[in-house]
């Protein structure tokens, strides 16, 4: 069975009035040198100094001779199947073409001068390895095995029946080595493969792996031998006379100036055979996930930016200043003008402010005991602070201040339901109310935490909204939305009441016509209208709606949802095609300038 492919010129399918395209560029999966593409000079092109691509969280980046990106990052906005990207390979015999594998397929994608464009891609499952062998194009993905391209498709290679017991195992491809006639393909957890010339079917290599190395990472041939790199250490593979080095999980494996490199999420990068002279690293040097090297220049791919060695040893750090994760969970705008501010909570590094075009962490003592919990869900300000709802309590921050000190925290301990916060808002009186995994509260200006009421319970609060009255609340569960009344007591409206379509509440947001617009998880939005008999829904649909992920643009209201970013204009809703660099969209901002709009990828600006 081939998989779909589709040819054509994708030169940028975004919205063109995007302005700005922030995504997870820190993040690197691996890189690549590309030794003499076009457009570069006579000079240069005679040899290296070479380009490097980079494969990142956010996107296909190419760097110049400098280090500095010819363009901003290529992501699914310009045409790639997904902006995850995990491997970018020179194509052979087209000197301005590399192939990019990510998490949604496969992409060929061309060079020209300071623009990329996407000539061709491919949907496939997730792409680990590309490689040019026999004169075909052989494609390593996980759980769909070794593909190759075909024209417009992807044509699996089939794993022999009598290998079958093998299962998914031989699928989850790792890694692919040309080496002379033969194809070798790495799996997680079935070992080392064979791809047979003319027969294009695996089969398995002179032995099988044991002992925890049948987990296996990276391909890589130094001094004539082919190594593999494995979940507990490095293997030279060489039939009954096999040699494991070392103990490092090993993720990447490179030949460089003699020396076989192994990179690794925990020891950073190190030397298998050491020699006399000592390998001189970078302290900072981390959770390396690949290496490439051409003409004496290495680029390292980490989680923390790449590192680009020089040929005389020197080592530079680049990408290491933008956004350090895509996921995001929600934005505030504080200021105006020259001193707005954007802050971004993300679900697994924390809170970044974007300020003055640069980013930086909120956190006041990043990577200490006093460190803000990375799974930040919810975002509120007041009176200069800045508070954060995670994981594992509720935080402010006094972001205005010169000399910020740790952030306060409030925990169970300290009076909240639940550590889990969920969802926050700032009310009129300065308050804030907090909702919780386990129930909702009030924290006034003084940093205490009031309890709702003696008939407060332990809901699983998602959403939060004021309502006209003082001491009038309203709380999405996933039981359905509480009305919590100014006399203590509360109405519970639900399914069962006919009030909504699903009784998991993720959003809540007030219309001018003072309407309340509910977003839930399975059901869509209902709008409900308070009328003399009391309040009366309307289903609106628009399918699964991220939590906090409805809002209102110029008066038309929006849904961040799991499929895209809607509108719902005359009756209808209207996917915004090219807002967001991935489909799972959670957050929709407006501004001064524009639109914010955000995904599980990163976010971007339209200007209006």
């Amino acid at each position: 069975m081939s998989v779909a492919a589709v040819s054509a010129l994708l030169v940028l399918a975004a919205n063109p009035q995007l302005d700005a395209v922030h995504t997870a560029t820190r993040r690197v999966h691996g890189c690549a040198a590309l030794p003499n593409f076009e457009g570069q000079s006579e000079a240069q092109s005679e040899g290296p100094p070479a380009r490097f691509a980079a494969a990142t969280e956010g996107g296909l980046l190419i760097l110049d001779d400098d280090g500095r990106p010819l363009a901003r990052p290529l992501t699914e906005l310009d045409g790639l199947p997904g902006t995850r990207v995990r491997v970018a390979t020179p194509r052979a015999g087209h000197a301005d073409q590399l192939w990019v594998g990510t998490e949604t397929g496969l992409a060929r994608v061309q060079v020209d001068g300071q623009r990329l464009r996407v000539r061709q891609r491919f949907a496939s499952a997730p792409v680990r390895s590309v490689v040019e062998h026999a004169g075909e194009t052989y494609v390593g993905t996980w759980d769909a095995g070794v593909l190759v391209v075909d024209g417009d498709a992807l044509r699996p290679v089939p794993l022999p029946d009598t290998q079958q017991p093998w299962g998914a195992q031989a699928q989850r491809v790792t890694a692919l080595l040309s080496r002379g006639d033969a194809l070798l393909a790495a799996t997680a957890g079935a070992g080392v493969w064979q791809v047979e010339d003319g027969r294009r079917s695996l089969a398995p290599d002179l032995e099988q792996l044991g002992h925890g190395t049948d987990w296996v990472w990276s391909l890589a041939t130094h001094d004539g031998a082919v190594y593999a790199g494995t979940l507990v250490g490095v293997v030279r593979l060489d039939g009954a006379r096999s040699r494991t080095f070392g103990t490092q999980d090993a993720r990447a494996l490179a030949s460089v100036d003699g020396r076989l490199l192994v990179a690794s999420p925990d020891a950073g990068l190190a030397d298998v055979h050491p020699v006399d002279d000592t390998l001189e690293l970078p302290p900072q040097l981390r959770a390396v996930n690949g290496l490439d090297t051409l003409g004496g220049r290495t680029c390292v791919a980490t989680d923390e930016g790449l590192w680009l060695r020089e040929a005389d040893g020197d080592w530079r750090r680049l990408l290491d200043a933008g956004l350090p994760s895509g996921d995001v969970t929600d934005l505030l705008r504080v200021g105006s003008g020259e001193h707005a501010r954007l802050y971004v909570s993300t679900f697994d590094r924390g809170v970044h402010v974007l300020e003055d075009g640069r980013w930086r962490a909120l956190d006041p003592r990043p990577g200490t005991a006093a460190a803000i919990d990375p799974q930040a869900n919810a975002l509120a300000a007041h009176d200069g602070s800045i508070f954060v709802a995670t994981a594992r309590g509720l935080y402010r921050v006094d972001d205005d201040s010169k000399t910020k000190d740790a952030a306060e925290r409030w925990t169970k301990k300290r009076g909240l339901p639940h550590d889990n916060v969920l969802s926050l808002t700032t009310l009129r009186d300065g308050n804030l109310l907090v909702g919780t995994h386990a129930g909702a509260v009030l924290l006034d200006d003084a940093g205490e935490l009031r309890s709702l009421g003696t008939r407060s319970r332990r809901w699983a609060v998602w959403a939060v909204a004021e309502g006209e009255a003082e001491g009038e609340y309203w709380l999405g569960t996933t039981q359905g939305l509480i009305h919590w009344l100014p006399n203590g007591r509360w109405v519970h409206l639900s399914m069962l009441s006919d009030h909504l379509r699903d009784n998991w509440v993720t959003a809540l947001t007030w219309g001018e016509d003072g309407s309340l617009y509910v977003g839930t998880y399975a059901g869509g939005v209902d709008r409900l209208v308070q009328t003399e008999k009391g309040w009366t829904s309307e289903a609106l649909g628009g399918g699964r709606i991220n939590p906090g992920g409805l809002s209102f643009v110029d008066g038309t209201l929006h849904a961040a949802t799991m499929k895209g970013v809607l509108a719902h204009e005359g009756g209808r809703w209207r996917t915004l095609q090219g807002v967001t660099p991935f489909e799972d969209a959670t957050v929709v901002l407006p501004d001064a300038e524009g639109v914010w709009f955000a995904s599980r990828r990163g976010l971007a600006h339209r200007a209006e």
